[in-house]
């Protein structure tokens, strides 16, 4: 499920077999609990993964009270050497308090989350992140979840050159749903990328009159050009997509 997290990015994964995910928590850490307070039963503190893309406030303030309040089995993680921000030192002070020992994701990284769902890291490699470690466009964490025959692929903070590289070592992009890079800002989304994916849904996380422009005019009509349905969570809340394994349904509401 993509969350209404405003204008960044939370995506919230339950398996068949129970185990639950969250990857980023959006800019908003009333928001966040809000909504794990609604799709989790009261009795339930406890997350399997948490997946932290990039080091962006829009990405990494909502985790901040998850950590403070719920119990974290693993944390997957792909951050530049040297990164220092207010919000990502109390991260890191509270992933030491939990007594996590966070995985530093790169590109080939595997996690089986039962029912034969996995989450697979496509993007970026160990050269990668230290060509240019300070690139965040570049270096932003990009992850596919499979279950079955169906595939979600979650771009989060990549920009354009993400996207080319991935193109360029052939990993396999191809899926049926794209939650669309940077709130669908012109800086990602290529007609290249598109043609690869191929998604039949497009799921843009942005805020109602965000002030950036996002999504661009120009996002939104490669998409439409390349037979995606769009959905928007300034539109339409969030958006959950529910697999068997075989096909998808889509649901949305705040």
């Amino acid at each position: 499920m993509v969350l209404d997290v405003g204008e960044g990015d939370a995506v919230f994964v339950e398996t068949p077999a129970g185990q639950q995910v969250l990857v980023n928590g959006g800019p908003s850490p009333v928001k966040m609990t809000a909504h794990l307070g609604r799709r989790m039963p009261f009795w339930d503190r406890t997350l399997d993964l948490l997946v932290l893309t990039d080091a962006e406030d829009e990405h990494l303030a909502g985790l901040i009270p998850v950590l403070e309040r719920y119990e974290v089995a693993n944390v997957l993680h792909v951050l530049p050497r040297g990164y220092a921000s207010p919000t990502y030192e109390r991260w890191q002070e509270l992933v030491q308090e939990k007594g996590v020992v966070p995985q530093r994701a790169i590109a080939g990284t595997r996690v089986a989350l039962g029912s034969g769902v996995s989450l697979t890291v496509l993007h970026p490699t160990e050269e990668e992140l230290a060509d240019d470690p300070l690139d965040g466009q570049k270096q932003a964490m990009v992850v596919r979840v499979d279950y079955g025959e169906t595939c979600v692929l979650l771009t989060g903070g990549a920009g354009r050159e993400a996207e080319a590289a991935m193109l360029a070592r052939g990993e396999h992009v191809r899926c049926d749903v794209l939650r669309v890079g940077r709130q669908g800002s012109e800086s990602a989304t290529s007609q290249a990328f598109l043609q690869a994916v191929r998604p039949a849904l497009a799921v843009i996380s942005c805020g109602k009159d965000n002030g950036g422009g996002r999504p661009a005019e120009a996002t939104l009509s490669r998409l439409t050009e390349h037979g995606a349905m769009v959905v928007r969570t300034d539109e339409y809340g969030s958006v959950e997509v529910i697999s068997d394994g075989v096909g998808y349904e889509v649901k949305t509401g705040r």
